[in-house]
């Protein structure tokens, strides 16, 4: 079944699993299974102005330099839930780390989701997470 999670500014809700904590760690929420392999957190903003952000701007400002500079990062546009959001997607790897980010865009605020664990544990944890992210609700 799961747990529901809302933030406490009210910008987004999600469905973790039963097993999964969270922990507010500086202006995000850390998800994890204590048992598991990697941490999914999740942080939100306002736009300023009402001024949509633009998804892929917002990875690109999360991705580390040398990433980006490697030339091969692909960046994804996902259908949204509604024509008022706008969402995007990227996985990539640094150092011994496996991430994932997903940034949705509405009108009047920003979500960003990353999920990392080591490289060894690199889809371990991937349908689980999914569903998380399928379950946001802004």
């Amino acid at each position: 079944m799961g747990q529901i999670y809302t933030d406490p500014n009210g910008t987004y809700s999600v469905v973790i699993p039963d097993e999964w904590e969270y922990v507010a760690v500086s202006h995000s929420i850390a998800f994890y299974n204590p048992n598991g392999f990697g941490a999914l957190n999740v942080s939100s903003m306002r736009s300023p102005k009402g001024v949509p952000a633009d998804p892929e701007l917002v990875i690109r400002d999360f991705v580390p330099k040398h990433v980006l500079e490697g030339g091969s990062l692909r960046i994804l546009h996902q259908a949204p839930p509604d024509e008022k959001m706008s969402v995007a997607y990227t996985a990539y790897l640094a150092d011994d780390d496996a991430w994932r980010v997903w940034v949705t865009a509405h009108s009047d605020r920003v979500v960003t989701a990353s999920y990392n664990c080591k490289m060894v544990s690199k889809g371990k944890e991937d349908a689980i997470v999914d569903d998380i992210i399928k379950s946001m609700m802004l």
